[in-house]
């Protein structure tokens, strides 16, 4: 014997008859009978909550993924719009420096234009005093 089970025999006592015996093992039972039920009702219950536990967890992993992606979402879709920007902005500096090249192409132009005048103004006016 370990010791762990009980002692059956030193719970009777010689007084008693058939019938006492018969009811105490009977109460014994059914005092089995309910400890049993009872630590089947908290082994459900301990089940019950680990199986809660688990969806809960597993819910709030759900929760975190789908967050993430919503952030990674709206990050590339942030993205995009600074790369359209960036694009934007380049070819409005390239539209400027084309302009820029333009203007000065045209500045001169006047330039040599305003001289040409120049030096025809200057042919007539000597043209003008030799005949004179």
């Amino acid at each position: 014997r370990t010791g762990r089970e009980p002692d059956c025999m030193a719970d009777l006592h010689p007084e008693e008859d058939e019938r006492t015996l018969k009811k105490r093992l009977q109460r014994k039972i059914e005092h089995t009978d309910t400890t049993r039920r009872e630590a089947s009702t908290v082994k459900g219950a301990l089940a019950e909550l680990h199986v809660q536990h688990l969806r809960a967890e597993e819910d709030a992993k759900n929760q975190f993924i789908q967050a993430a992606g919503r952030v990674k979402r709206a990050a590339d879709q942030d993205r995009a719009k600074l790369q359209a920007k960036r694009a934007a902005a380049n070819d409005k500096e390239a539209e400027l420096v084309a302009l820029r090249a333009r203007l000065a192409e045209l500045q001169e132009r006047k330039s040599e234009r305003m001289g040409e005048l120049e030096g025809q103004r200057r042919e007539r006016a000597r043209a003008a005093t030799r005949s004179a």
